[in-house]
């Protein structure tokens, strides 16, 4: 008999994707020196940037996908 020990459901997924969007998002939106906290508005919140947050998010949320299916069907196997 198979237990599916975390089932993904669309809602888990979009989740996952928010709350690595917001991560992204806020980590490269300060960034400490010597000299003190510098906060980047406008490089954060361009077009650019948000491309790269989302293939960033999408690449992660895909390999999360892809290991939680090898390890399902590694746990069928058994």
């Amino acid at each position: 008999m198979v237990y599916n020990i975390m089932p993904l459901s669309k809602n888990n997924i979009f989740l996952l994707a928010f709350y690595l969007f917001i991560h992204i998002l806020v980590l490269n939106l300060f960034y400490g020196s010597s000299d003190g906290l510098s906060i980047y508005w406008q490089e954060n919140f361009n077009v650019k940037a948000m491309l790269v947050y989302l293939l960033s998010v999408t690449v992660t949320v895909i390999f999360y996908l892809g290991v939680s299916w090898i390890r399902s069907s590694y746990q069928r196997k058994k």
